[in-house]
């Protein structure tokens, strides 16, 4: 079992897991029985006109008086239908639904698709309702989707179970899940007038009993699909969830979700600075990060995302070419690419030479973006010709052609030989329109006819999609990195701390585990306060000890370089009266002195706890910079040393890592390693500490130490 495997395991399991085997029967039946059919209502009338196309699974009636219904005959129960039947597809009234699923059971029904409504989006007595029928649901072993949805489409297996109207059969390449009906349908109906195809089409509701995760789980495994698109507002198995994240990575297959309902909920602990850097749409970035997730903001880059990366499967890209004969779109192409992240190749001198000689333009300058100018109307060979060179540069992983839709009846002259020149390269391509508009049914089919293969529109929605995908194949190779550092032994803690530990609680229990601090000595009075700083022979710190202060220099707890035996007596005075006053003379076990450190960077290096995800790092710049820059980053736990690495480049402060005015660059590797071994301190504890945090690990160069910590334990 890898680390991954193993601190999923520990994680709170809210739901069955249902096997492969259960998931395919549930999403491929091969019979299924709309309970609740009445002739008037939209859902049976699409319901039924659906299973007219869609043939995979045969479709029967359930009407309480069981008359005929839009021509079919009905059955008053599933029971009295008498037949084998997979599916119940139960569109009743919420008070209906109880005795319905009873109904289902009794006939030897296992599955349930749950279209009713007023349930939890109806209040408590819908939240009440809805907790009824998942716990009578499992009670039956019942496997059951909803309630408050629409159902789903198995579009690879010509299966509807789905209650609105279904968009175009055909089937392609795209899995799409939603929590909503309404923007799965949107979604769907923006697929077909951008030439999208989809394997699934599937919506959740309100997850009552199969989630988000169950549905991810069987799309992965289906061969039909390469790329899955999830709209979602809450993850609700996220171990089952971050499982599948983790197979359909290693598979090859992108997983882009718009998770809305974004916030930032901060501050689990007001003593740690580290929860004011954790807020929960950090989290989801970090973890979607971390399980090779593409995250995107719109619906647009879902659906255009999607079906880039379901193209063009994975493969590494670390430059792209781009040609068209217009200028104005090369100049929006280079003003988006970097911030997109789309490293545009710089072409190499033989392509430069080689495109120079065949284009007849005096003015031409062959740069990437390349512009073929009007060479292109009077000779359109060069279409060919240049794409080819473009193509075998060495540094061109991928081709960016820009064009136009074809509007006629038939391909042109022109269209046929970018098809073609397109085609003939080693290198995969995209091909894009300059603003972002609908791919008619007709264009679509001419443009498949003439040859092209992958099409996009726009080039600013379409470059903001491919830096998604090329960044999710940059991460692709972290989702196997297991070299993570083994836990530490720590001493035995004393169950009798709770809530806040002192700082010297604190720095014993890291420097067990290899935590590098600064020398400190704890005292009680005056006079040994000057012994200690007489013995360290520099101008000292010295700061409050107490278990009930977090912020020392918030009550005058804190005194920095002092020097002189009259200055460390007057100081070490003036902090244990502040900290008196604050909480109590009882309540404060002395003051720490530790010699001046005057060099080096800050950084704050703390772990809190996510109550869905578990443990999360987070790096940035320490001191009093934390708050007024923010500037960090947020690993899950356990991680290894390449992640870890990987995140310090991430701070927007990551260039004085190498060394600047003056500064010596910063070892990284040893920085590592320590960061390393706070968090196995966390772990190693787990989840009954709140937050943990050095602030500040003084950095210089290869000397680095801790010069402050604490630890929040919950209580």
């Amino acid at each position: 079992m890898t680390v991954r495997a193993e601190r999923d395991k520990k994680k709170k399991v809210e739901h069955t897991n249902y096997s492969k085997e259960a998931l395919k029967r549930f999403f491929e039946p091969r019979s299924v029985v709309l309970v609740g059919a009445a002739e008037r209502t939209l859902y049976t009338q699409c319901t039924v006109q659906n299973a007219e196309v869609f043939k995979g699974a045969t479709l029967h009636l359930v009407n309480r008086r069981g008359v005929p219904v839009l021509g079919r005959s009905s059955a008053k129960s599933c029971v009295e239908l008498q037949e084998d039947i997979d599916t119940a597809f139960i569109h009743v009234p919420a008070a209906g639904v109880m005795d319905a699923i009873e109904d289902a059971h009794a006939a030897g029904i296992r599955n349930i698709v749950l279209l009713s409504s007023g349930f939890a989006e109806a209040g408590l007595e819908g939240r009440e309702l809805q907790q009824s029928v998942a716990a009578r649901a499992r009670e039956l072993d019942l496997m059951l989707l909803g309630p408050n949805h629409v159902g789903f489409l198995n579009l690879a297996n010509n299966i509807s179970v789905f209650g609105l109207p279904a968009p175009g059969a055909r089937p392609g390449p795209l899995a799409v899940l939603s929590q909503s009906g309404a923007v799965a349908m949107e979604i769907a109906r923006f697929g077909e007038r951008h030439d999208i195809r989809m394997s699934h089409l599937m919506t959740l509701g309100n997850e009552a009993v199969l989630t988000a995760a169950d549905a991810l789980d069987y799309v992965v495994d289906c061969p039909h699909t390469k790329a899955i698109l999830i709209f979602i507002e809450e993850i609700k198995n996220p171990l089952r969830f971050a499982q599948a994240a983790r197979r359909a990575a290693a598979a090859g297959k992108a997983i882009v979700v718009y998770k809305s309902g974004i916030t930032d909920i901060a501050a689990k602990s007001a003593a740690a600075h580290t929860g004011a850097l954790v807020g929960d749409d950090k989290v989801t970035d970090a973890v979607f990060h971390d399980l090779g997730i593409i995250r995107v903001h719109s619906l647009e880059d879902l659906v255009v995302t999607g079906k880039i990366a379901s193209a063009l499967g994975t493969r590494h890209v670390s430059g792209v070419g781009v040609i068209s004969a217009s200028g104005g779109a090369n100049d929006i192409i280079a003003d988006v690419a970097e911030s997109f992240g789309v490293p545009l190749s710089e072409f190499s001198e033989e392509t430069k030479r080689q495109i120079v000689d065949i284009v007849p333009d005096n003015f031409i300058t062959p740069q990437n973006p390349f512009d073929l100018t009007g060479s292109s109307v009077r000779d359109r060979t060069l279409w060919k010709s240049v794409m080819g060179i473009i193509g075998q540069d060495p540094k061109v992983d991928l081709v960016v052609c820009v064009g136009a839709l074809i509007t006629s009846a038939t391909p042109q002259e022109k269209d046929l030989i970018v098809a073609k020149a397109l085609n003939s390269l080693e290198c995969p391509y995209v091909y894009v329109t300059t603003l972002f508009t609908e791919i008619s049914e007709h264009s679509a089919t001419v443009m498949k006819t003439a040859g092209f293969n992958l099409i996009s529109t726009g080039v600013v929605p379409t470059l903001r999609a491919l830096g998604k995908y090329i960044d999710w194949n940059n991460r692709l190779g972290l989702q196997n990195d297991v070299s993570i550092a083994p836990p530490v032994a720590l001493p035995e803690i004393s169950n009798q701390v709770r809530g806040l530990w002192s700082e010297v609680q604190a720095r014993d229990l890291l420097l067990s585990a290899g935590v590098p601090f600064l020398p400190a000595t704890l005292v009680q009075d005056a006079d040994q306060a000057v012994r200690a700083a007489l013995g360290y022979g520099a101008p000292v710190a010295l700061k409050i000890v107490s278990p009930k202060i977090a912020h020392k220099t918030d009550i005058g707890g804190v005194a920095l370089s002092v020097l002189g035996e009259d200055n460390v007596r007057a100081s070490f005075e003036s902090i244990m009266a502040a900290g008196s006053a604050a909480v109590g003379r009882s309540e404060v076990d002395g003051v720490l002195l530790t010699p001046m450190r005057n060099q080096g960077i800050e950084f704050i290096v703390g772990v809190t706890w996510d109550e869905q995800w578990g443990a999360m790092l987070v790096l940035g710049l320490g001191g009093i910079f934390v708050e007024v820059l923010a500037d960090s980053v947020i690993v899950p736990l356990p991680t290894s040393k390449t992640a870890v690495l990987k995140a310090l480049s991430k701070l927007k402060g990551a260039a004085i890592l190498k060394g600047l005015r003056g500064k010596k660059p910063v070892d990284q590797d040893k920085l590592v390693d320590i960061v390393l071994k706070i968090a196995q301190v966390a772990l190693a504890l787990g989840e009954r500490v709140e937050s943990l945090e050095i602030n500040p690990l003084s950095v210089d160069g290869s000397d680095i130490v801790a010069l402050d910590a604490l630890i929040v334990e919950k209580t």
